[in-house]
């Protein structure tokens, strides 16, 4: 359906629910606060929203626009709020050293970028025990 036949079409319903109330174009054009061929044009479809909008609610079915307004989104910022915090892990030895223990949540990258780090901090002791052992055979062979 192309966004003429819509627009026709939302002016065909106002039209005819305007009718069904007895109201006259012109009742309903004053009730807006417009003119009778601005309001004319309205149920051609050819009006603006907001005049359409103000139609909706003289005729008392502005509750009717929720239906095409879906309130289902929720931001992923939002989404991020109101998800719970993630457990920390608390050493024994912060607790005795008396630091502060942190709880705030963390973000998927935060978390990606310590994995990655605590990753790389692995493999240089693995390298750095590796060559210590090279040095030792070394100076064990000597």
């Amino acid at each position: 359906m192309s966004d003429k036949a819509i627009m026709a079409e939302l002016g065909r319903r106002l039209k005819s629910k305007r009718l069904d109330r007895e109201l006259k174009q012109s009742d309903m054009a004053d009730d807006i606060g417009c003119s009778l061929p601005t309001y004319g044009k309205l149920e051609k479809g050819q009006g603006s929203l907001g005049n359409f909008i103000a139609a909706m609610r003289v005729l008392g079915k502005l509750d009717e626009l929720n239906l095409i307004m879906d309130d289902s989104f929720i931001s992923p910022i939002k989404q991020f709020q109101a998800a719970p915090k993630r457990k920390v892990r608390i050493r024994e030895s912060s607790l005795e050293q008396g630091r502060p223990v942190k709880t705030e949540k963390k973000s998927a990258s935060a978390i990606q970028g310590r994995v990655i780090k605590a990753h790389m901090r692995s493999e240089l002791k693995g390298a750095a025990l590796s060559a210590r052992a090279s040095v030792e055979k070394i100076g064990r062979k000597k």
